[in-house]
């Protein structure tokens, strides 16, 4: 299932050790997944913010809030 990029000898011995018991816990969730009755081709959508303003955004809104009659206000809010 993973791609398997070798290295060193020392390091490839524990990356095959590490794929083949990542391999088993992805089988044994899908196997756990079907026993529920789970679809397993169902994937849903991640829930993410969907209007999250960012640093700037947060930034620009404090920066509205300062008096007009200072110089910062008159020269950086649009």
């Amino acid at each position: 299932m993973l791609e398997h990029r070798p290295g060193d000898a020392a390091v490839s011995s524990q990356e095959d050790v590490a794929i083949t018991e990542i391999d088993a816990a992805i089988g044994e969730i899908k196997r756990a997944a079907i026993d529920d009755g789970k679809d397993i081709h169902d994937h849903p959508k991640a829930d993410g913010p969907n209007d999250r303003p960012g640093r700037l955004h947060k930034a620009l809104e404090l920066l509205r809030k300062t008096p007009r009659g200072t110089s910062l206000g008159k020269r950086m809010i649009p």
